[in-house]
């Protein structure tokens, strides 16, 4: 005959716990021993047993949390951002700020409130970002050098390309083949 297979809880072990002490079955402390759980645990059961007649475990959330972030603060802050669309967190802080509006969260809180309600997408983040490319005034102010890349020689070596380019004109200096990428490979 195959075992009865029953799905039991936590809350359900503390509960045949309360009722058994209840029922006077066993001694508290043999009970607390038989479910491996410390007196005061057993207590703190049988405490809220009796006072609602529940067993599942209680919420740690705080009952009240000080310094949220008012319902009305978080719409002002929405509206300002569905008004100003590509506002940062930083601008619509400023803007806040610049109206005269008392308590108005630091920029943080404002970007995590974007977040909250979907304002910013990873790929709305990534498309604001700009492109910075940066450019010297004159030639040869700066030089940049880059592998470009390896490929397999006939050999059976590897070929990494190191390539010289002036960074206002973006012209090839030069292109030396080499045979790693480390320094002692590289030097010219």
């Amino acid at each position: 005959m195959p075992w009865e297979e029953r799905n039991v809880t936590k809350a359900m072990l503390r509960k045949e716990f309360v009722e058994r002490v209840l029922a006077h079955e066993k001694s508290k402390k043999a009970l607390c021993l038989e479910y491996g759980i410390s007196r005061p645990t057993g207590d703190k059961w049988i405490k809220r047993y009796r006072e609602n007649s529940s067993c599942e475990e209680l919420s740690r959330e705080p009952h009240h949390r000080a310094n949220r972030t008012s319902p009305e603060m978080e719409a002002l802050v929405i509206k300002t951002r569905k008004e100003n669309y590509d506002a940062c967190a930083l601008v619509v802080h400023t803007l806040l700020k610049r109206q005269g509006i008392p308590n108005v969260p630091c920029v943080r809180t404002i970007n995590n409130i974007f977040h909250r309600y979907g304002l910013i997408t990873p790929d709305a983040s990534q498309a604001a970002t700009p492109y910075t490319r940066f450019e010297k005034e004159a030639p040869n102010d700066m030089w940049q050098t880059d592998f470009i890349g390896h490929f397999a020689l006939k050999n059976q070596r590897r070929c990494h390309p190191l390539m010289v380019m002036d960074d206002h004109s973006r012209f090839n200096l030069s292109c030396h083949a080499q045979y790693g990428e480390t320094f002692g490979d590289t030097i010219l």
